[in-house]
């Protein structure tokens, strides 16, 4: 499938086309024990991340995730990253990277289902009614990769807490 990427959509348009608008998520429990269902998620705005510990473009865009856990924190948009990772290899990771997003671990396969697709990192947004508003994946370009994925999803998050 070839996916087209726009500087204000990310590959939103051709992903909906191709898998549509839902975004099946279990209940999930994060490596430090909180449990994350869905029925805790209804009515928010969701932000997925999906990452692993030694992939470079995943690593390189948390600074810009981070920031916007700090703009965005509140009762209403949950920040949810989800690895293949083992929860002690994530831990180790951690230890050396600040990454202030709630942390699970899936196996791959289920991580695939999930997303779709196997390419790394992939950042959903999901809207208050449950429906995929944003996607992408892969590294931005540009001078400045980092703030051009931080504009990009501050668009996308301001939109879905909009929808």
């Amino acid at each position: 499938k070839k996916f087209i990427y726009s500087d204000t959509s990310g590959v939103t348009a051709s992903y909906l086309t191709y898998f549509g608008d839902t975004f099946a998520v279990p209940d999930l429990v994060t490596i430090d024990g909180r449990a994350i269902t869905q029925e805790d998620l209804k009515g928010k705005t969701i932000i997925y991340n999906f990452w692993f510990v030694s992939c470079r473009p995943c690593i390189a865009e948390i600074p810009a995730l981070n920031k916007m856990v700090s703009k965005y924190s509140s009762d209403k948009v949950v920040f949810v990253a989800i690895t293949f990772d083992k929860p002690d290899r994530i831990k180790a990771f951690l230890q050396h990277h600040d990454f202030l997003f709630q942390i699970a671990s899936l196996p791959m396969a289920t991580l695939d289902s999930i997303k779709k697709i196997e390419l790394f990192p992939f950042t959903a947004v999901i809207n208050k009614a449950g429906k995929i508003s944003f996607a992408s994946f892969g590294r931005p370009m540009g001078n400045d990769p980092k703030d051009t994925f931080f504009k990009l999803l501050d668009r996308q998050i301001e939109k879905a807490l909009l929808q």
